[in-house]
């Protein structure tokens, strides 16, 4: 009987700690402090979204950057574009990173603002609200069939600016 309780206790001590640390590794990993510029309220639920663009040659030899963001929030699947609030020129298509190196920096998605993006039934029932791209999970650059791509795992919320 003695062994048995020693048994239904380290098991139980298992879950806890497997519990605990899958919850702080997740907090980690897409959560934790989610900063944003200067003047901005952040707000709502993280909604978990792919980014990606492309950089195409037109027919004529010019070249244009189409973006989208593709999500799921309340387990309804939402696609955002193509993205003309997101300034990426093609011309600076190269030197966009994940991460923001100061507030002056624009050439990193960290921090872009999404107009009146919000998907229906997500913050609110019309949706429409501002999004910010708060976080970047993983950042990758490849070359396509179309042209240089960039695809990042992103983190949206709501965001109110000044």
């Amino acid at each position: 009987m003695n062994n048995r309780f020693d048994l239904k206790g380290i098991v139980i001590l298992f879950f806890v700690t497997l519990t605990l640390t899958l919850g702080i590794c997740s907090m980690g990993y897409a959560g934790g402090q989610e900063g944003g510029p200067e003047g901005a309220t952040i707000s709502g639920k993280r909604v978990f979204a792919m980014f990606t663009a492309l950089l195409a040659d037109i027919p004529d030899g010019s070249e244009h950057v189409t973006q989208a963001i593709l999500g799921t929030c309340k387990q309804e699947p939402f696609v955002l574009g193509p993205l003309a609030d997101i300034p990426i020129d093609p011309v600076n298509f190269d030197s966009i990173k994940a991460e923001c190196e100061d507030e002056n920096d624009t050439d990193c998605l960290r921090y872009y603002v999404v107009g009146e993006g919000g998907p229906p039934g997500c913050y609110s029932v019309p949706g429409g609200e501002d999004l910010i791209i708060t976080r970047v999970i993983r950042f990758i650059r490849y070359e396509s069939d179309f042209g240089a791509a960039i695809r990042a795992w992103v983190v949206l919320r709501k965001v109110e600016l000044e």
